[in-house]
């Protein structure tokens, strides 16, 4: 007999599986109105069908191509800097020193 942890997880499990079907077929249906995947009507169902499925990084990974490559190109300014935010956060520079503001300069500026 499954205890109420076990139960969780496959109930958990199962919501995923199933918002991950649905996004998909919204996806797949919007796309076929539009008559292309990078649509810039499609960015934020690209988003979400990413963040839906964080538990299969392959398929996270090709929503997130879908994404970046609309954002390159309708939104190439924005793109840029996304990019050059994941640069500085893989680099180990966080948010702040991405964006050109040192950490002792913002902090003076909360004074």
């Amino acid at each position: 007999m499954p205890n109420f942890q076990e139960a969780q997880v496959f109930s958990t499990r199962r919501l995923y599986r199933e918002r991950k079907l649905r996004g998909q077929a919204l996806i797949e249906s919007i796309s076929s109105v539009c008559r292309r995947k990078e649509h810039p009507a499609m960015l934020d169902f690209y988003h979400m069908a990413a963040l839906s499925t964080h538990e299969d990084l392959e398929v996270q990974k090709k929503y997130l191509e879908h994404e970046h490559c609309i954002l390159q190109q309708f939104y190439p300014e924005e793109a840029a800097r996304q990019d050059a935010e994941i640069m500085a956060l893989v680099q180990g520079n966080g948010p702040t020193q991405a964006a050109g503001i040192t950490q002792k300069h913002a902090l003076s500026e909360m004074d």
